[in-house]
């Protein structure tokens, strides 16, 4: 995967993490981190600021009065009589023009989307990062090596996403549903932006060399740190909390609780 610096206007829109942060500018973790990189990318900005107009100009809802039924009217009826216009088409009888007309138009039509779907296959084969999906069934443990020596240990009937390629420039992050115990590998620099990043329902978690548990269930949200230090947002709230060993930090119904917690994670085989 390239460096972010390098990418284009068009690639920053096609990318998940820059997404993000245009979309959901309440997830204060990712808001850091595209902060912190024009911090360290100031001549990026102007390609960040067209990839964002980018986002929010195709994204944005059609309005329901853009063409009233008249509009629609009296652009196929300058359509029809555009294609008549085709020397091919002149010399028929009118019945004959107006089959000839809308085998034009549809030939046409068919032709621009095929381009359109074509193209964008193109670039999401290009520049999206694939993703590699886990899954137990309900009866499967599953230990996952991550591409940075992080190990996770997936309990049954769980699922982790994330990127089979990591790199300096982009954020480490897994995507987790159902229960899983972590075992973070040490970071080389402890910036926020080099952290290691669990996305849940409700919370993200960041952290670097630590162990801690998680489950993350229905509407019930519950994270267990064993040891190290850990950093825990909840973007709808804009709130971030610090978690010592030993405690434990739950979120239900928009409720966050931090409780002392006695269970043991043990060791990852």
């Amino acid at each position: 995967m390239k460096p972010y610096a390098t990418y284009s206007a068009e690639e920053l829109a096609l990318d998940d993490l820059f997404v993000r942060w245009v979309k959901h500018p309440s997830d204060a973790e990712v808001v850091s981190f595209w902060n912190n990189w024009l911090v360290r990318h100031p001549e990026c900005y102007q390609t960040v600021e067209d990839a964002r107009q980018l986002i929010l100009t195709f994204s944005a809802p059609l309005p329901e009065d853009q063409l009233a039924g008249e509009d629609i009217s009296t652009l196929w009826r300058r359509i029809r009589v555009s294609l008549q216009e085709i020397d091919d088409v002149k010399t028929l009888q009118p019945n004959i023009q107006n089959v000839i007309a809308w085998w034009y138009f549809i030939r046409t039509v068919a032709a621009l989307i095929g381009i359109v779907l074509f193209v964008g296959w193109a670039l999401w084969i290009q520049w999206n990062p694939p993703l590699l999906t886990i899954r137990t069934q309900v009866t499967e443990n599953q230990t996952v090596r991550l591409p940075d020596g992080s190990r996770v240990k997936l309990h049954p009937n769980s699922q982790l996403r994330y990127a089979n390629q990591w790199t300096d420039e982009n954020p480490k992050a897994v995507w987790l549903t159902g229960e899983a115990d972590f075992e973070i590998a040490r970071c080389a620099f402890k910036a926020p932006d080099q952290q290691f990043r669990v996305h849940l329902s409700t919370l993200t978690l960041s952290s670097c060399s630590t162990t801690f548990r998680v489950s993350d269930c229905n509407s019930d949200t519950r994270v267990t740190l064993v040891t190290g230090q850990l950093d825990a947002f909840l973007p709808t709230k804009k709130e971030s909390f610090s978690l010592k060993p030993g405690e434990t930090i739950v979120v239900n119904d928009g409720k966050v609780t931090i409780t002392r917690s006695g269970l043991a994670v043990a060791k990852l085989d």
